[in-house]
């Protein structure tokens, strides 16, 4: 699925979307998913019994729009979220049992991700490669395989412009 340029995709508190295989949700425009406390919005496996890596990716790739993701559970997928050259908020969310990162960011971006629950990934967060422009406040990163949040640069390659401040880590 492909939310293009210039449109907004919204779902409302409650909805679960369930992915079938190998697929994502592209975000090239706006994707507002705001649920509450008391009804989340749910991103996961369409399997009965669901594993690790069963969908791909919540992808984030428009610096133009901003995204909100707020009160969601992200859970099963190969990066429960992508942000590569993208502008989102990420808040109260749980984002757990997926495959490589709970939040996988490359690129120059534009976004917060804040006061969320970032469990049994292989690595809570990941920062690769050329990276800029996120601030990551106030999470609860517990329990993941690897890395709490993983810095992973290259030669030549650098993560500027991070601001990383109130994180617990287990």
């Amino acid at each position: 699925v492909v939310v293009k340029p210039g449109y907004t995709l919204t779902i409302e508190p409650g909805v679960e979307v369930r992915f079938g295989g190998d697929f994502s949700l592209v975000v090239n425009g706006t994707l507002n998913a705001i649920g509450t406390q008391e009804d989340m919005i749910k991103f996961t496996s369409n399997k009965d019994q669901p594993q690790l890596g069963d969908w791909r990716s919540i992808w984030f790739i428009n610096k133009l729009q901003a995204s909100t993701l707020a009160s969601c559970i992200i859970q099963y997928a190969i990066n429960g979220t992508t942000i590569k050259n993208g502008n989102v908020q990420i808040r109260n969310c749980e984002i757990n049992n997926n495959k490589l990162s709970g939040v996988y960011i490359r690129g120059s971006n534009i976004g917060i991700i804040e006061d969320n629950s970032i469990q049994l990934n292989r690595d809570g967060i990941c920062l690769e490669g050329d990276t800029s422009g996120i601030t990551i406040l106030n999470n609860r990163i517990s329990a993941n395989i690897d890395s709490g949040i993983n810095f992973q640069s290259a030669w030549g390659k650098y993560i500027s412009d991070i601001v990383v401040s109130g994180n617990t880590l287990s």
